[in-house]
């Protein structure tokens, strides 16, 4: 029988916060009738010890360790775990958040034929940060629940925006809409973004920023001219701030899809 749900996950260090991350998925309803998948990178040993804890807990528990020489290993790590998916609905979530107290049971609930993703609120603990909120309403997939066939359907997260940091997220909401899904939010359900320091975040050979500016270049190739002010809800600059539609934007986000088609982008992983 299938799970109700696969849980995906990536993770490189950061222990204690994905021990938490981990206990407060297992602790909720439904978790047993749920598959938990991760793709790991560096060592993985502590993590795999991590999961054994909790091996009853689920009704299934699946890792993959990815080796690359890859600055940004996280689309391949991705990938690793949605191969491994078998249900119908995926739960896509940071190894860093705490999901909401019912994000389970939630996640497992809407329809797979629905081509919705939705989006819960996520904030920084320490910092206060809206990542996702009222105030950030954008499609920032830290706690999202859609179905499995569309995200399989464009190949996963494109393992070309491994080769900077960042935007893969971007390019991976963009593939979504031009895969038919449609983006909405739901606020009263409020993930928790764990702080940490940010991978990569000095190098000696190419700091964090010039990494970025790979991914952004990608994604700026892709987007054959389309302004990166009119691609709300996929991602814009910091410092600005769209005007955010009353409803969830429907309409707007159909629009911004058949402009992206008209353009070419790719609807299908490339890298």
């Amino acid at each position: 029988m299938k799970p109700s749900l696969s849980i995906i996950s990536c993770a490189c260090g950061r222990l204690d916060s994905f021990a938490f991350h981990l206990r407060c998925l297992a602790d909720q309803a439904g978790a047993k009738d749920a598959e938990y998948c991760i793709g790991l990178w560096g060592d993985p040993a502590e993590h795999i010890e991590i999961l054994d804890r909790y091996a009853d807990r689920f009704k299934a528990i699946k890792h993959a360790h990815i080796v690359t020489e890859k600055y940004w290993p996280l689309p391949y790590a991705y990938n690793a775990a949605l191969k491994m998916a078998k249900a119908d609905r995926v739960l896509i979530i940071g190894a860093e958040i705490v999901a909401p107290a019912d994000a389970v049971s939630w996640a497992s609930a809407f329809d797979p034929n629905d081509m919705t993703a939705w989006f819960a609120a996520c904030s920084d603990e320490d910092s206060g940060t809206v990542y996702v909120g009222p105030s950030s309403k954008g499609a920032f997939p830290y706690c999202v629940a859609l179905p499995r066939a569309p995200l399989a359907a464009i190949g996963g997260w494109d393992e070309k925006f491994a080769e900077g940091i960042v935007f893969d997220d971007v390019d991976l909401a963009a593939r979504l809409l031009l895969a038919g899904v449609r983006f909405r939010w739901d606020f009263a359900r409020e993930a928790v973004h764990q702080s940490h320091i940010k991978i990569g975040h000095e190098t000696k050979d190419m700091p964090r920023g010039k990494y970025r500016a790979v991914n952004r270049a990608e994604l700026e190739r892709r987007l054959k001219g389309i302004p990166v002010l009119d691609i709300w809800p996929i991602w814009w600059p910091d410092g600005t701030k769209p005007e955010f539609p009353a409803d969830d934007g429907l309409a707007r986000q159909g629009a911004l899809a058949a402009r992206l088609r008209r353009v070419g982008y790719p609807m299908k992983a490339v890298g």
